[in-house]
């Protein structure tokens, strides 16, 4: 099984602060090297636990690791434009006559269109309607990932 990395890199953003400092190093005397990140846990790539939208949800300690190895539905939604909804009847046509729906992942390619440094990537991302999003969930997968902000 080959395994791709989804993930955006952990650097200085205009929108995210993020204080990276030497916490031990050689340079100040000390036996090691450490580094201290002071970043928020819902910013860059990150996954939602269900305890961010569900009161008495879980915490994601509370799953096993394997919940994110899995062979994924990749839905290609590449056509799609800046601030264009994806309804539930994109998401259908995309996901088609697919059966194993444990892991699905939107893509649509919005870091190749906008620079994610920029307020564009951030104010005019595709985003997935209300009709969309319970499309989705009526498949029952154990991880949904998408390639977009959704601040809507």
């Amino acid at each position: 099984m080959e395994y791709v990395d989804l993930s955006l890199p952990i650097v200085p953003h205009w929108r995210y602060p993020i204080q990276i400092e030497d916490a031990k190093s050689f340079k100040k005397g000390d036996l090691f090297n450490i580094k201290q990140y002071d970043l928020k846990s819902h910013w860059y790539t990150h996954i939602d636990a269900p305890l961010h939208y569900v009161d008495g949800g879980k915490h994601l300690d509370e799953f096993p690791l394997d919940i994110l190895i899995g062979k994924a539905l990749i839905l290609d939604l590449s056509h799609v434009s800046a601030n264009e909804a994806i309804t539930e009847y994109i998401l259908k046509k995309a996901v088609g006559d697919a059966k194993d729906t444990n892991f699905i992942i939107i893509k649509t390619c919005w870091e190749q269109k906008t620079d994610w440094n920029t307020t564009d990537y951030w104010d005019n991302a595709p985003y997935i309607t209300e009709d969309g999003a319970k499309f989705i969930a009526s498949l029952n997968p154990k991880v949904v990932g998408f390639d977009f902000p959704q601040d809507y």
